[in-house]
This record gives structure tokens, C-alpha cells and sequence, in this order.
């Protein structure tokens, strides 16, 4: 029985790549986890959505992000898909998302950005708090890169503290890793 549940570190990290791609795939393809009644309704910070603007409409088109108007502004939200498993630094084909991105963030001038990370309830909360604030922070210093001020953002991670949808379920685990990138009102 040893011999069927042991496996290599890198066989492990296959696995564990190989699912969240499926789960991704998946968490595309079904509208919503809370409307199949499969989410556990504690701790989910539900979206506050209203009308989008023309302008960000026009973003959400061309971004594939998920994007709702909040009390506090125009939210985008991406997703751990642009990161590597268990790391913090945006991969290649994070560079087009956070591209466009800076270009909608440029095009309000004067107004102040929240950059916000998350993670899912796997680990212990002192990590998932850690990688929320650097992957946040790799959001922040891509869109520095790309023209915008730092001293507009306002940076800062939740760790697991506020999930989306439930994380019983692994494309709930997804969708609820993820940066959150708001143009405050």
C-alpha cells in the first residue's frame, strides 16, 4: 500500500500542474460553482456587480478577465492561470493580460489603484498570507514596469481570509487564487 500512495517530488508537481490546468479548463466552461449549489457559503465575499462603463467593457473583451463594477471601482480580477504552481512571479502569458491592463489603468489618470492578492485555504495561513502579498506585489511592479506609477497603488495581500466561492473543491481552490486589481472611484 506504501508503494501506491509514494510518489517522486517533481511526479507530484506534474499532477498537481496537470489538474489546476484541468481545473481551470473547467472553471471556464461552468458559469458558477455557487449557482450549482456546490459552494459552502461561509467566509465568501460575494462581487457587488453593476454595470461596466464602455471603456472597461471594451478592456474585459480584449483581457479575458473577469471584471465587475464593486462599490469601490472597476474590478479585475486575474487568476492564478497566470502564475506557476506555488510561485509568485507572473508567467509568459501573464505579459499580454498585465499589458493591456496597464494600458486601461493609464487611461484613468489621477485615480488610485488597489492591487490585492489571494490565495486558497491550502497550507498554513502564515504562507498563504506571504504569497498573497508577492504576488500582488509582482502584479504591482508589472504594471511600474509598464509606465505606471507606484505611488498610485495601493498593495496588499489577504492571504486566504476572503474566498470567493468555496474552497472544498479544487476549481473552487482555483478561482479563489487570484490578484484583484481595482481602479478606485
Amino acid at each position: 500500500m506504501k508503494n501506491m500512495l509514494s510518489f517522486s517530488p517533481l511526479k507530484l508537481i506534474t499532477v498537481i500542474t496537470i489538474l489546476t490546468f484541468l481545473n481551470a479548463c473547467d472553471a471556464i466552461k461552468s458559469s458558477s460553482l455557487m449557482a450549482a449549489g456546490n459552494a459552502d457559503k461561509s467566509n465568501i465575499v460575494p462581487p457587488q456587480r453593476s454595470g461596466l462603463n464602455s471603456m472597461s467593457a471594451g478592456g474585459l473583451t480584449m483581457l479575458g478577465l473577469q471584471g465587475v463594477q464593486t462599490e469601490r471601482g472597476m474590478m479585475y480580477s486575474i487568476d492564478a492561470v497566470l502564475f506557476d504552481f506555488d510561485k509568485a512571479s507572473l508567467n509568459a502569458s501573464a505579459q499580454a493580460t498585465v499589458d493591456q491592463l496597464a494600458g486601461i489603468i493609464q487611461q484613468n489618470a489621477g485615480r488610485y489603484i488597489a492591487v490585492e492578492g489571494h490565495t486558497d485555504n491550502v497550507g498554513s495561513k502564515s504562507y498563504n498570507q506571504d504569497l498573497s502579498e508577492r504576488r500582488a506585489e509582482s502584479v504591482a511592479q508589472a504594471l511600474v514596469s509598464r509606465g505606471v506609477d507606484y505611488g498610485r497603488l495601493q498593495v496588499k495581500g489577504f492571504g486566504e481570509n476572503r474566498p470567493v466561492v468555496s474552497n472544498k473543491s479544487a476549481s473552487g481552490r482555483q478561482k479563489n487564487r487570484r490578484v484583484e486589481v481595482t481602479i478606485l472611484n
